[in-house]
């Protein structure tokens, strides 16, 4: 195959060699909640807008632009919660690059989360579920480290996030 280039909105360009894989309608779940000691008591789900996995070089990326406005919390009437300081109409771009493992394997990745203005550093762990010429299954955990943010300053957020995506390419 030869190297094509995608371009992804909002101002994303990958560079791949390899194989393209896009979210599948309906089987993307995202869900975060803030870090603490005790349970979580409060969790939201967010809504993937897109999420892209590509094979580059000796890894892949993912890149996942999400909603900023959750869909579901787990409280009532506290959806607005997750970001607050963020406008809602805001689109929330994540992205991740992970050295090559195999099936089963969790490696261990460095990604960022920006809402266009902002970008905060997070640390994930991706395990590949499944991975043929057809599609993906994955999970991304990770912490996404956030400081000086409202409602809950210097509280990390915790991710977890169920992927299936069909190859598109």
């Amino acid at each position: 195959m030869t190297a094509t280039t995608l371009t992804l909105e909002p101002a994303v360009s990958v560079t791949t060699s390899g194989r393209v894989y896009d979210s599948a309608t309906g089987r993307c779940a995202i869900d975060v909640a803030p870090e603490s000691l005790l349970l979580a008591v409060w969790r939201a789900r967010l809504r993937p807008l897109m999420v892209r996995f590509v094979e580059i070089g000796d890894g892949f990326e993912i890149v996942a632009h999400v909603s900023a406005r959750a869909v579901y919390a787990s409280l009532p009437f506290t959806t607005g919660l997750f970001m607050s300081d963020t406008p809602r109409d805001r689109i929330l771009a994540f992205r991740c690059e992970v050295r090559r493992s195999t099936v089963g394997e969790a490696s261990a990745a460095e990604a960022s989360l920006s809402d266009g203005v902002r970008t905060w550093p997070a640390e994930t762990t991706v395990r590949l579920l499944e991975w043929d010429d057809t599609h993906v299954v994955m999970s991304v955990r990770g912490r996404i480290a956030r400081r000086g943010d409202l409602p809950l300053p210097n509280v990390a957020v915790r991710i977890d996030a169920a992927l299936e995506l069909v190859r598109c390419d």
